[in-house]
Protein backbone atom coordinates (compact mmCIF):
# COMPACT_ATOMS: atom_id res chain seq x y z
CA UNK A 1 0.00 0.00 0.00
CA UNK A 2 2.77 2.44 0.94
CA UNK A 3 4.52 1.73 -2.38
CA UNK A 4 1.36 2.73 -4.25
CA UNK A 5 0.95 5.88 -2.14
CA UNK A 6 4.62 6.72 -2.72
CA UNK A 7 4.16 6.35 -6.49
CA UNK A 8 1.10 8.60 -6.40
CA UNK A 9 2.97 11.25 -4.37
CA UNK A 10 5.87 11.19 -6.88
CA UNK A 11 3.48 11.50 -9.83
CA UNK A 12 4.40 8.07 -11.22
CA UNK A 13 0.89 6.72 -10.72
CA UNK A 14 -2.09 8.99 -11.42
CA UNK A 15 -4.36 9.44 -8.36
CA UNK A 16 -7.36 8.32 -10.41
CA UNK A 17 -5.77 4.90 -11.01
CA UNK A 18 -4.98 4.59 -7.30
CA UNK A 19 -8.56 5.44 -6.29
CA UNK A 20 -9.90 2.89 -8.79
CA UNK A 21 -7.55 0.18 -7.48
CA UNK A 22 -8.76 0.55 -3.92
CA UNK A 23 -12.32 1.56 -4.84
CA UNK A 24 -12.40 5.07 -3.37
CA UNK A 25 -14.97 7.74 -4.05
CA UNK A 26 -13.83 11.18 -5.26
CA UNK A 27 -12.32 13.15 -2.37
CA UNK A 28 -11.54 10.05 -0.29
CA UNK A 29 -7.87 10.00 -1.33
CA UNK A 30 -7.12 13.16 0.67
CA UNK A 31 -8.80 11.62 3.72
CA UNK A 32 -6.78 8.39 3.33
CA UNK A 33 -3.53 10.37 3.06
CA UNK A 34 -4.42 12.50 6.10
CA UNK A 35 -5.30 9.39 8.10
CA UNK A 36 -2.04 7.69 7.10
CA UNK A 37 -0.05 10.76 8.15
CA UNK A 38 -1.88 10.88 11.47
CA UNK A 39 -1.22 7.19 12.11
CA UNK A 40 2.47 7.66 11.27
CA UNK A 41 2.70 10.61 13.65
CA UNK A 42 0.82 8.74 16.37
CA UNK A 43 3.27 5.83 15.98
CA UNK A 44 6.61 7.58 15.62
CA UNK A 45 6.33 9.74 18.75
CA UNK A 46 5.80 6.80 21.17
CA UNK A 47 8.40 4.66 19.36
CA UNK A 48 11.01 7.42 19.51
CA UNK A 49 10.20 8.24 23.11
CA UNK A 50 10.30 4.59 24.18
CA UNK A 51 13.75 4.14 22.66
CA UNK A 52 15.09 7.32 24.31
CA UNK A 53 13.60 6.45 27.69
CA UNK A 54 14.91 2.90 27.53
CA UNK A 55 18.41 4.06 26.57
CA UNK A 56 18.57 6.71 29.31
CA UNK A 57 17.30 4.20 31.91
CA UNK A 58 19.94 1.67 30.85
CA UNK A 59 22.75 4.24 31.06
CA UNK A 60 21.55 5.40 34.48
CA UNK A 61 21.34 1.83 35.79
CA UNK A 62 24.83 1.13 34.44
CA UNK A 63 26.21 4.17 36.26
CA UNK A 64 24.12 3.59 39.39
CA UNK A 65 22.73 0.03 39.68
CA UNK A 66 20.83 1.05 42.83
CA UNK A 67 19.00 3.94 41.14
CA UNK A 68 15.25 3.97 41.59
CA UNK A 69 13.82 4.55 38.12
CA UNK A 70 10.09 4.99 38.42
CA UNK A 71 9.29 7.75 35.95
CA UNK A 72 10.87 9.22 32.84
CA UNK A 73 11.27 12.57 34.59
CA UNK A 74 13.18 10.91 37.46
CA UNK A 75 15.35 8.97 35.01
CA UNK A 76 16.29 12.21 33.23
CA UNK A 77 16.83 14.08 36.47
CA UNK A 78 19.02 11.41 38.08
CA UNK A 79 21.06 10.76 34.93
CA UNK A 80 21.69 14.43 34.12
CA UNK A 81 22.68 15.16 37.73
CA UNK A 82 25.06 12.17 37.79
CA UNK A 83 27.16 13.28 34.80
CA UNK A 84 29.33 16.24 33.91
CA UNK A 85 27.22 18.36 31.56
CA UNK A 86 26.22 22.04 31.43
CA UNK A 87 22.73 23.54 31.79
CA UNK A 88 21.36 20.54 33.69
CA UNK A 89 17.90 21.95 34.50
CA UNK A 90 17.38 23.18 30.92
CA UNK A 91 18.32 19.74 29.55
CA UNK A 92 15.96 17.97 31.94
CA UNK A 93 13.15 20.31 30.85
CA UNK A 94 13.88 19.85 27.14
CA UNK A 95 13.85 16.06 27.49
CA UNK A 96 10.31 16.30 28.88
CA UNK A 97 8.81 17.96 25.79
CA UNK A 98 8.53 14.88 23.52
CA UNK A 99 7.31 12.88 26.54
CA UNK A 100 4.53 15.42 27.12
CA UNK A 101 3.60 15.26 23.42
CA UNK A 102 3.55 11.44 23.59
CA UNK A 103 1.43 11.40 26.73
CA UNK A 104 -1.00 13.90 25.21
CA UNK A 105 -1.31 11.84 22.02
CA UNK A 106 -2.12 8.83 24.22
CA UNK A 107 -5.00 10.91 25.63
CA UNK A 108 -6.51 11.89 22.26
CA UNK A 109 -4.42 15.06 22.11
CA UNK A 110 -5.44 16.27 25.58
CA UNK A 111 -2.64 17.24 27.97
CA UNK A 112 -2.96 15.86 31.49
CA UNK A 113 -0.31 16.89 33.95
CA UNK A 114 1.38 13.98 35.68
CA UNK A 115 1.54 15.58 39.13
CA UNK A 116 -0.33 18.28 41.06
CA UNK A 117 3.09 19.92 41.47
CA UNK A 118 3.16 20.67 37.74
CA UNK A 119 1.68 24.00 36.66
CA UNK A 120 -1.78 24.16 35.05
CA UNK A 121 -0.16 25.76 32.01
CA UNK A 122 3.39 24.87 31.02
CA UNK A 123 5.14 26.73 28.20
CA UNK A 124 8.51 25.74 26.78
CA UNK A 125 10.50 27.26 23.97
CA UNK A 126 12.92 25.51 21.64
CA UNK A 127 14.68 27.79 19.17
CA UNK A 128 11.93 30.37 19.73
CA UNK A 129 9.11 27.91 18.99
CA UNK A 130 6.45 27.59 21.70
CA UNK A 131 5.35 24.26 23.15
CA UNK A 132 2.29 24.90 25.30
CA UNK A 133 0.67 22.31 27.54
CA UNK A 134 -2.50 23.32 29.38
CA UNK A 135 -4.00 20.78 31.74
CA UNK A 136 -7.23 19.30 30.35
CA UNK A 137 -6.88 21.06 26.97
CA UNK A 138 -5.83 19.95 23.52
CA UNK A 139 -2.25 20.58 22.49
CA UNK A 140 -1.23 22.56 19.43
CA UNK A 141 2.38 21.43 19.39
CA UNK A 142 2.12 17.95 17.85
CA UNK A 143 2.53 18.94 14.21
CA UNK A 144 5.47 17.73 12.16
CA UNK A 145 7.55 20.85 12.82
CA UNK A 146 7.12 20.68 16.57
CA UNK A 147 7.79 16.95 16.65
CA UNK A 148 10.92 17.27 14.49
CA UNK A 149 12.25 20.14 16.61
CA UNK A 150 11.66 18.28 19.89
CA UNK A 151 13.30 15.11 18.50
CA UNK A 152 16.25 17.11 17.16
CA UNK A 153 16.83 18.79 20.53
CA UNK A 154 16.48 15.44 22.33
CA UNK A 155 19.11 13.88 20.07
CA UNK A 156 21.45 16.85 20.72
CA UNK A 157 21.04 16.24 24.45
CA UNK A 158 21.62 12.50 24.00
CA UNK A 159 24.86 13.33 22.15
CA UNK A 160 25.93 15.45 25.13
CA UNK A 161 25.08 12.63 27.54
CA UNK A 162 27.04 10.10 25.49
CA UNK A 163 29.99 12.52 25.26
CA UNK A 164 30.07 13.14 29.02
CA UNK A 165 33.19 11.77 30.72
CA UNK A 166 31.13 9.42 32.88
CA UNK A 167 29.36 7.77 29.95
CA UNK A 168 32.11 7.94 27.32
CA UNK A 169 34.50 6.17 29.69
CA UNK A 170 32.23 3.10 29.92
CA UNK A 171 34.14 0.25 28.31
CA UNK A 172 31.68 -2.57 28.91
CA UNK A 173 28.39 -3.33 27.22
CA UNK A 174 25.40 -1.54 28.72
CA UNK A 175 22.73 -4.13 29.33
CA UNK A 176 19.25 -3.43 28.01
CA UNK A 177 17.44 -3.99 31.29
CA UNK A 178 13.95 -4.31 29.78
CA UNK A 179 15.04 -6.83 27.16
CA UNK A 180 16.97 -8.78 29.80
CA UNK A 181 14.05 -8.93 32.22
CA UNK A 182 11.59 -9.86 29.44
CA UNK A 183 13.87 -12.14 27.40
CA UNK A 184 11.36 -14.99 27.63
CA UNK A 185 8.77 -12.80 25.94
CA UNK A 186 11.07 -12.00 23.03
CA UNK A 187 11.61 -15.57 21.85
Amino acid sequence: MMNIVNKVSKGILPPKVFTEIIDLEEGDLRKVMEDMFLMTKMSIVPLFQFQIENMLRNILLHLDPEASVVSYYKICEKLIHSITINDKEELITCLQIPAKIRNSLHSNGIYKRMSPKEPEIAKYYLEGVEFKFENGKGINCAGSGHIYLSFDKTLDIVDGILDSPEVSSIKTEIKDQWAWENRGLLV
